[in-house]
């Protein structure tokens, strides 16, 4: 197989609270022939709340983080939604106003670096849906989610700003419904599906973050989801891990899994469960890979 090479840029949530992502990230792409080639040199994104504080310092990170790749002519993948959303506005708004552009260079011009544009950034689920496409999928697909209920949720970042990004029905995304129901996964719509996770307002106040998330969940049991399949790693830790601070908060116990769509790929691969690191969800994933199995008479295998 000839690989293709592209830029990876972990951001700071993915390594820090969801290994997994990662693992079932490089996995799945190594599968489906992409090969992500890693910089030392990346660093934060410089997202909203840089910007909102210094325009300028978010123009320059993200400029810099852009240019690193563009040295060496790779167009950049991420798999945290609020990098991609902040990579592509910050690539929008140097290239588009003269002004930022100058900026941007002129302080790059001090690290001997230049950003002109030339790159691409993907999120990784707009890579497997536009680059690889559904059909490249197809081919590798072993196993199936037919019975299983499975919950789709997009996040906010990922589709906004809509006329930058333009990836997605910021209102009404699909993607992951697709991929869903591409593996035989029964979609279900529940309360709060395109709402934001809450994450971001998470340490800002506490409270309105959990019921954003109480919310989704009480509906998501009432349905009787088997799990919640996303895209993000904040949102991830947000639905993982708040289900632990719901129950020692309020003693509402829900359980249910949160998988991200390289895990649900990973599965249907056929591909190795220690290697795509599902052992470090919080919630853990026994009873539905046990239902997963079964499904698909697989014996042995429900670690």
């Amino acid at each position: 197989m000839k690989y293709i090479d592209i830029a990876f840029f972990p951001g700071c949530t993915m390594p820090g609270v969801a290994m997994g992502y990662e693992a079932s990230s490089r996995l799945v792409f190594k599968k489906l022939g992409i090969n992500f080639i890693d910089f030392e040199d990346f660093s934060c994104c410089a997202p909203m709340f840089v910007e909102n504080i210094s325009p300028n310092a978010h123009l320059a990170i993200s400029a810099r983080n852009l240019a690193i790749a563009e040295e060496k002519n790779l167009d950049i993948i991420t798999f945290c939604s609020g990098c991609y959303s902040t990579l592509k506005k910050a690539s929008y708004e140097i290239f588009n106003k003269n002004q930022n552009f100058e900026k941007a260079n002129a302080i790059l011009k001090k690290l001997n670096k230049k950003f002109e544009n030339k790159i691409k950034i993907y999120h990784g689920l707009e890579f497997i849906k536009n680059k690889i496409g559904y059909s490249e999928i197809k081919k590798n697909i072993k196993f199936h989610f037919k019975g299983l209920n499975l919950a789709s949720f997009h996040g906010c970042h990922i589709s906004r700003p809509s006329e930058i990004v333009q990836f997605e029905d910021p209102e009404y995304p699909t993607s992951l419904d697709e991929l869903i129901s591409l593996l035989k996964g029964n979609i279900i719509n529940y309360e709060g599906k395109f709402d934001c996770c809450g994450g971001t307002i998470k340490n800002l106040q506490d409270n309105i973050s959990l019921e954003i998330l109480r919310i989704k969940l009480k509906s998501l049991k009432q349905l009787k989801a088997d799990a919640v399949i996303l895209a993000c790693p904040f949102c991830f830790y947000q639905f993982d891990a708040g289900q632990k601070v719901i129950f020692t908060q309020f003693k509402e116990k829900y359980e249910i899994p949160i998988l991200t769509f390289t895990d649900l790929l990973g599965l249907a691969f056929g591909l190795p469960r220690k290697n795509l690191g599902l052992q470090t969800h919080r919630v853990k994933l026994k009873k539905f890979l046990q239902k997963f199995d079964e499904i698909n008479g697989i014996e042995n295998l429900n670690d």
